[in-house]
């Protein structure tokens, strides 16, 4: 009884661990000063760990636009309005293009990037470089490129700012941060990216099930135990196959992009957890004891003399 329990117990914190790592809602906030209001506002809820990250930096711009279009702006002189009108009409011509530069340096940690490595620029870059030039922005990236807005030390950021109608904080509010992801392989069609969670998750139940299988094998007496835990940990590890299976995607030139390492794992996972479910069904359903006759029956020979034998019938019940 005692096995049992410490089983179940072991059981319950890998299922937890698992749905930790795999099936949370856990994402940093997309912006320093809003977060994530833009992305509960359109969809209801927030942004989840395999949220498109287009779909984000959209999402806010498209929110950042529409609050700064909302300012009082009556105190600003006519030239000034104009201009900072321009620029967000700048910056919704930015988000509808929908290239985004990435955070390929700062692993595992979302983070802005003023131009990246790949020459795509940020939204307040891009407005920089529309409004004063190419050259001021990356001016800016060389000593600020990882940089939130309130923490850029830089006289022409805020004469910039200040010309074109804006507050630091409202270019705060517009400056994206930007999820980790590895830089692309050489022909950008394939990422082979997998999450230190879902490997070690992969890890985990792959070992657990190998072992609950060999322990089926090899000893008869645990093998009813051992099949129902199998039943759970290969049921755990198909669903973190199904849920982690990754779909293919478009990047910024519209090509298709797989991640052939993670597909290569899940198929793995759900390949060797339905192999442990099926072996611990097979166990549990041929190992199961016979039902107990309650009647027996047998025929015998009973000796009459020492000549003639009787055929008899014996009928037994056991109570």
């Amino acid at each position: 009884m005692k096995r049992l329990a410490f089983s179940i117990s072991v059981l319950v914190l890998v299922f937890v661990w698992i749905y930790h790592t795999a099936a949370t809602d856990y994402n940093p906030a997309i912006n320093s000063v809003i977060g994530d209001i833009s992305y509960v506002k359109k969809f209801g809820h927030l942004p989840a760990r395999g949220t498109d990250e287009n779909v984000r930096i959209k999402t806010h711009l498209a929110y950042a636009e529409m609050l700064l279009r909302k300012e009082e702006t009556y105190f600003l002189d006519p030239q000034t309005k104009s201009r900072r009108e321009a620029l967000l009409n700048h910056l919704n011509d930015y988000w509808n293009a929908g290239i985004f530069p990435k955070n390929y340096e700062r692993k595992n940690k979302r983070s802005p990037c003023f131009i990246d490595s790949e020459g795509n620029i940020c939204a307040v870059g891009y407005l920089v470089e529309q409004s004063a030039s190419r050259e001021l922005a990356e001016t800016i990236n060389k000593d600020f490129k990882y940089a939130k807005i309130e923490d850029i030390d830089s006289e022409a950021l805020t004469d910039w700012i200040k010309a074109n109608g804006l507050t630091k904080e409202e270019a705060a509010i517009i400056q994206p941060s930007y999820g980790w992801e590895p830089k692309p392989a050489e022909d950008r069609n394939n990422t082979n990216y997998i999450s230190p969670s879902y490997g070690i998750s992969s890890s985990l139940l792959g070992g657990l099930n190998l072992a609950v299988s060999g322990l089926q094998f090899s000893t008869k007496s645990a093998s009813s135990l051992s099949s129902k835990i199998g039943l759970l940990t290969g049921a755990a590890q198909t669903s973190l196959g199904l849920l982690s299976f990754p779909h293919q995607q478009k990047n910024a030139n519209g090509q298709v992009i797989s991640n052939e390492s993670k597909k290569t794992l899940s198929m793995v996972n759900i390949g060797l957890g339905m192999g442990t479910v099926i072996l611990s069904s097979w166990n549990l359903i041929a190992k199961k004891p016979a039902k107990e006759k309650v009647y027996s029956w047998d025929i015998f020979g009973m000796p009459l003399n020492e000549k003639e034998t009787a055929v008899a019938l014996s009928v037994r019940r056991k109570f």
